[in-house]
């Protein structure tokens, strides 16, 4: 597997060039993909602030939430319901809403609910999508992106769980798919992370380079090096953060071993865990 699964389309700047060949979204045969890379942020047009749309997603349906005006310039509150084939495009119904008044007493009475038109968001990379909606007749299309509101904090120490595959190495042997546990020490600065991995055969990886984010996605990319001897780049990329928990994907190759890897990998920082 010498793609990713799913676009790199975020922070590839601070990433090795080798990498810019993942930039293709690369969904696998027989997989349902629906549900493979998580839509659910706050996405706009940087240049033209003042709307957005909000994505929630659960399993392959979405629900959306347009922040947009009307032809009097007045608010306008639209919503739709998207489902997906088995894709990476989302579509359904939009609705448009109306209620009481909020500064007075609620009135369901006073909610209204219509048909307004459809929405369709295709996600063309991990960063980036396609928003086309219709209301009352008028076809809006925009080329939308994640917004990110602040960076995340990855620091702690995690025990972490991953299964990675390598293939095309120099010598047969090393292509294989291993999963296991280990430890992983993560120390971030703003835009500068590292992490150090160490297995249980006491051999140790330090990863370090650039950190990115779009919209709650991270990215970390750069070079490493082994305590084994091993040097090369990788990228971790779709990297969450919540409180105790930490996942992601990544893909790599090792510049004299001339394995590449393809993987994904969560874990649990207890001393991080909710009160």
């Amino acid at each position: 597997m010498t793609r990713l699964l799913f676009a790199l389309a975020v922070a590839l700047s601070q990433a090795p060039a080798w990498a810019a060949d993942a930039a293709v979204p690369k969904p696998v045969p027989g997989l349902k993909t629906a549900t493979g890379t998580d839509a659910s942020d706050l996405w706009w047009v940087p240049s033209e602030s003042g709307w957005g749309m909000q994505l929630v997603q659960e399993s392959d349906t979405m629900f959306a939430t347009l922040f947009i005006y009307g032809a009097d310039g007045k608010p306008t509150w639209v919503v739709a319901q998207l489902e997906s084939p088995g894709t990476y495009t989302y579509t359904g119904p939009l609705y448009a809403t109306t209620g009481p008044w909020f500064g007075g007493p609620f009135d369901p009475a006073a909610v209204g609910v219509r048909p307004a038109g459809s929405m369709t968001f295709t996600l063309q990379t991990i960063g980036t999508g396609q928003l086309t909606y219709s209301i009352d007749g008028v076809q809006v299309t925009k080329q939308v992106e994640r917004q990110t509101i602040a960076l995340e904090n990855y620091t702690g120490n995690f025990l972490v769980a991953s299964k990675i595959q390598a293939t095309g190495c120099f010598n047969p042997s090393g292509d294989a798919i291993v999963a296991g546990g280990f430890v992983v020490n993560i120390s971030q600065s703003g835009n500068t992370m590292s992490m150090i991995w160490q297995f249980p055969n006491g051999a140790a990886c330090t990863y370090s380079g650039g950190y990115a984010q779009s919209g709650h996605l991270g990215t970390l990319g750069g070079d490493y090096t082994c305590t084994t001897g091993e040097v090369g780049q990788m990228v971790f990329f779709e990297m969450t953060n919540r409180p105790s928990l930490m996942n992601g994907r990544l893909v790599g190759r090792s510049s004299n071993l001339g394995c590449q890897y393809t993987g994904y990998f969560a874990g649990i920082d207890p001393s991080r865990a909710p009160n």
